[in-house]
């Protein structure tokens, strides 16, 4: 009897390994994953040699992860104990006195911490706020968001995952053909120079994966560009960027992307096995995941992203010495290549993130941890200011507090169960503030970010400034849409109307920060990020806050002006290629069909130049059309 090594896949799972055919086994064909050999040149052996081998390293694997396990458990145990000790070292004595036959506080609470111990301490029984902090709040059912409900229409079936529009086994992608009347004539070597100077001179990415400088070096050396699977990836990627500085139409950014598109593939597929290109590979995987998300190639951005994290998992085992010495003691092509390394394994699970979320609708935990992205010094302004945004955004988004909100809060969009406490609450936006005090002047608009006026805004021309707080807006504004949806577990009502009306004046605030922010950064033309993300963000998040609000006509004044308001907006900013119209509309499909019948995503949007572009516009209009229809029906004067 002969048995072949098992493939990554399954060695990684500790499953039995059956080749169907020399190239993929049975576990990889039926979970869709392409079947990567442990060695290509790999022979066989013989069962009597290799079974004992394989139990033995199957036994050391798991009794290693149960190590590794025990001991990030024992890391969550030292915190929190550690926690609990400062708390009880440097909890204060509090002098209680009666007056006129009632027992009151005498001692002055100067911190939100001095306020939490208080509703902590052993005389809680004694206390005015008794269990308030302890109240906890769940999600309300009856409270949804229509766009995140429209999205679920199109990736979700109610029968089997292989009929999910966005997942089933759709043919591959037709060639894209527009009229020649759309397109002009162009030259392929002619734009691949505009291309690369579009791609670095416009950061719309969420980091730079790239060191610029040692690519340009490459890129100059080069013979023929279109040989060199990198350049062929920015110019994909470069191709369909919706920045305010592209110099093509949309069917052309779609001509061209396609026509990049396929030579990176053939590429790709070429040397992804290869171990001496894995870098190479994780790189230009993250370059043509834009592009996928654009066309709606679900089922291969599943594929790659697959791939791009088993690449991710090997290649720092694989450069560990280089990791064991300081960075900058590093010789020039060390930290280029520690540096991409980072980046792109950072990007890689941020897409696999964003891909479990939104298409798999997965409960997810988000890790409390510390990251910083170097910039390198040989690298432009621009990427050092980029990566100094993120670093500081980082810092609050993976933090203790913010980590444990956003678990609770991705596990209610996903339909799982999730709870958040009072206390939890006030930590948050305690820390939102501290963080904000303590950012570096260059980089906020004044001193308190709800105190941010429009005059302010319209006064301030540096970009990063301008740009660091419409991030920051966006976010605060999309993590208070989600707690106004929350409802007590206990029906404390005079509790939950205290969250209520600060989370809508809070909403409302932000939107028009967040408004104001995106028209001065058009006006600067400094920007190269797309606005329509962010006005998706503010309409559905005003959506949501609807739901809630219903049945106060006055609120629902409000927020029906301002849904209007950033509607406009909104189509000012999307193409008229891409502006779906209610009677053309393919979600109107989705929303009567029965799902065992439904065409792909992509069948769906075909016509469209960006498919991506005019399925996001099409939900939330159909989204903010269902909001303004129960508005009516409760408040026929508006």
């Amino acid at each position: 009897m002969v048995r072949t090594k098992p493939c990554q896949y399954c060695k990684k799972r500790r499953r039995r390994c059956v080749k169907i055919n020399k190239d993929s086994c049975e576990f990889c064909i039926q979970s869709n994953q392409v079947c990567i050999p442990q060695d290509p040149l790999s022979k066989n052996y013989s069962s009597d040699d290799w079974c004992s081998d394989t139990e033995d390293a199957a036994e050391i694997e798991t009794l290693i992860e149960e190590t590794k396990t025990l001991e990030h458990q024992l890391q969550q145990l030292e915190h929190h104990v550690t926690h609990q000790k400062r708390l009880m070292q440097c909890q204060p004595q509090w002098q209680l006195e009666f007056h006129h036959g009632k027992l009151q506080l005498n001692s002055n609470i100067h911190t939100l911490e001095e306020l939490f111990m208080f509703g902590k301490a052993a005389i809680r029984y004694l206390s005015p706020f008794g269990h308030t902090f302890q109240t906890s709040f769940e999600c309300n059912q009856s409270v949804h968001s229509f766009t995140m409900l429209a999205w679920k229409a199109m990736s979700q079936s109610q029968t089997d995952i292989q009929q999910h529009p966005f997942n089933k086994r759709e043919k591959d992608t037709p060639p894209w053909n527009p009229p020649n009347s759309l397109i002009r004539p162009m030259d392929s070597k002619y734009m691949i120079p505009k291309l690369v100077d579009k791609y670095f001179a416009c950061l719309d990415m969420i980091i730079p994966i790239l060191h610029e400088p040692s690519f340009r070096e490459h890129y100059s050396s080069l013979q023929n560009p279109l040989e060199d699977i990198i350049t062929l990836a920015i110019c994909t990627a470069s191709s369909i960027s919706t920045c305010q500085h592209a110099f093509l139409n949309t069917h052309e950014r779609r001509y061209l992307g396609e026509y990049f598109y396929h030579l990176s593939i053939e590429k790709l597929i070429e040397i992804f096995d290869d171990p001496e290109r894995q870098l190479e590979t994780l790189i230009t995987i993250n370059l043509l995941q834009p592009f996928m998300v654009a066309t709606l190639r679900s089922k291969e951005m599943q594929r790659w992203s697959n791939i791009a994290l088993v690449i991710s998992s090997t290649i720092t085992p694989n450069n560990a010495q280089m990791y064991s010495k300081p960075l900058f003691d590093r010789d020039r092509a060390e930290r280029i290549e520690h540096v991409l390394i980072t980046r792109n394994i950072f990007m890689s699970n941020f897409s696999r993130f964003n891909i479990e979320f939104f298409l798999n609708f997965r409960r997810l935990d988000i890790k409390h941890f510390d990251i910083r992205f170097q910039a390198l010094p040989d690298e432009p302004e621009n990427t050092k200011m980029l990566f100094e945004l993120t670093n500081h955004i980082m810092k609050l988004t993976l933090s203790y507090t913010v980590t444990k909100i956003l678990t609770q809060l991705y596990a209610m969009a996903t339909g799982n169960k999730g709870e958040i406490s009072f206390e939890e609450i006030i930590q948050y936006q305690h820390d939102v503030n501290t963080w904000w005090l303590h950012t570096p002047d260059h980089l906020r608009i004044g001193s308190n970010l709800f105190g941010i006026t429009q005059d302010l805004i319209q006064a301030t021309t540096e970009v990063p400034k301008l740009l660091f707080t419409m991030v920051i807006t966006s976010h605060t504004l999309a993590l208070q849409s989600y707690i106004i949806q929350l409802v007590p577990k206990d029906k404390d009502q005079a509790m939950y109307r205290v969250i209520e009306e600060n989370m809508f004046s809070s909403v409302l605030y932000l939107s028009d920060i967040s408004l104001a922010l995106l028209r001065r950064l058009a006006i600067s033309n400094a920007c190269c990020y797309s606005p329509k993300f962010m006005l998706l963000l503010i309409i559905d998040s005003l959506v949501t806050l609807s739901q809630v609000k219903k049945q106060d006509q006055k609120a629902a004044h409000l927020i029906k002006a301002r849904i209007d308001l950033y509607m406009n907006e909104l189509k000012l900013k999307t193409s008229p290629d891409h502006q779906v119209t209610p009677s053309t509309s393919p979600y109107s499909i989705v929303s009567i069909a029965p799902s065992n019948t439904l065409p792909s995503a992509t069948e769906l949007y075909k016509h469209y130049p960006l498919p991506f572009e005019a399925l996001s516009f099409d939900l939330i209009q159909a989204a903010t059309s269902k909001a303004m229809k129960s508005y009516h029906v409760l408040n026929p004067i508006l």
